[in-house]
């Protein structure tokens, strides 16, 4: 059970990560982007089952991690809670970074918590 939870929070932001938002109003706040983490990971059926303090911890975690290594069209899509929009042309190989910085934070963030995922059941 462990292993699908872990594996469940790090794919959910990557696949909820089909992001580049259009507009571009300034980087948002990294409170703002670990509040549309919970919001997105809250969404999502397998994370509904963690204590919702171990969500925000995992929110907070990828935020930090993720918030100067990523464009601010992406972080800004984080913090709307978007899970799906598109990839602008000619930013694809930004979107590809940007995956892969969510996607390593998100597991690194999934390990330290692990155990209280396992609460969680």
């Amino acid at each position: 059970m462990l292993r699908k939870k872990i594996a469940a929070f790090v794919a959910i932001p990557t696949l909820a990560f089909s992001l580049a938002a259009c507009g571009n109003d300034g980087k948002p706040s990294k409170e703002d982007v670990s509040k549309g983490l919970t919001k997105i990971l809250s969404s999502q059926p397998i994370m509904r089952k963690a204590p919702s303090n171990v969500v925000e911890k995992l929110s907070s975690c990828t935020a930090d991690k993720i918030y100067d290594k990523m464009s601010e069209e992406n972080l800004k899509a984080i913090a709307d809670g978007k899970e799906k929009t598109m990839v602008r042309q000619g930013k694809e190989k930004q979107f590809q970074k940007d995956k892969e910085a969510l996607s390593s934070a998100a597991r690194e963030c999934a390990t330290k918590f692990r155990k209280e995922l396992m609460q969680g059941k």
